[in-house]
C-alpha cells in the first residue's frame, strides 16, 4: 500500500469535479485493491491531451483521440481509466471494449446527449488481454 501516500486524505476537488474509484475485478488476480477509476464534471469541459506515437497504439488510446478530434477538444464530460488490463495489442475487440467503456460512462452522466462520445478512456496494465471476455 507504498501508493496510498499519494491518494489525498483530506481537502477537495475542484469545483464541478467528483471523482471515484472501485475494485471491479479487472486483473483475475487482484482481489480487493480499486482498479476503476472515473473522473468527471458537473457540465461539459474542454480537454487536451499528449498521444503516444508509438507505431502500435492501445486501443484506448485511438478510441480517445478520436474522441478529443470529433469534440475538437471541447464538451468532453469524464475520463474513465482501468488497472489491470492495458487494453493493447488486442484488435477489434479491443476497440469494441475501449468504446463499450466510454459509451457506458456517456449513457450514466449524459443518457439524452449528441451521438459522439463525452468520455475519455485510459488502462494501464498487462499488455495482450482482452478487458471483456465474451458472454457467448
Amino acid at each position: 500500500m507504498a501508493k496510498q501516500k499519494y491518494v489525498p486524505t483530506s481537502g477537495s476537488y475542484p469545483k464541478g469535479f467528483f471523482v471515484s474509484g472501485v475494485h471491479a475485478g479487472v486483473k483475475p488476480t487482484n482481489k480487493y485493491l480499486p482498479d476503476l477509476a472515473i473522473l468527471s464534471s458537473e457540465i461539459p469541459c474542454s480537454a487536451a491531451a499528449v498521444f503516444t506515437r508509438n507505431k502500435f497504439q492501445a486501443a484506448p488510446v485511438i478510441v480517445s483521440r478520436e474522441t478529443l478530434q470529433k469534440r475538437s477538444g471541447e464538451g468532453i464530460r469524464a475520463i474513465i481509466i482501468n488497472s489491470g488490463c492495458a487494453n493493447a495489442v488486442t484488435g477489434k475487440g479491443g476497440l469494441e471494449d475501449a468504446t463499450h467503456m466510454a459509451t457506458a460512462v456517456d449513457e450514466q452522466l449524459s443518457p439524452t446527449s449528441d451521438l459522439s462520445s463525452s468520455t475519455l478512456v485510459m488502462s494501464t496494465g498487462v499488455i495482450g488481454y482482452v478487458l471483456f471476455k465474451s458472454t457467448s
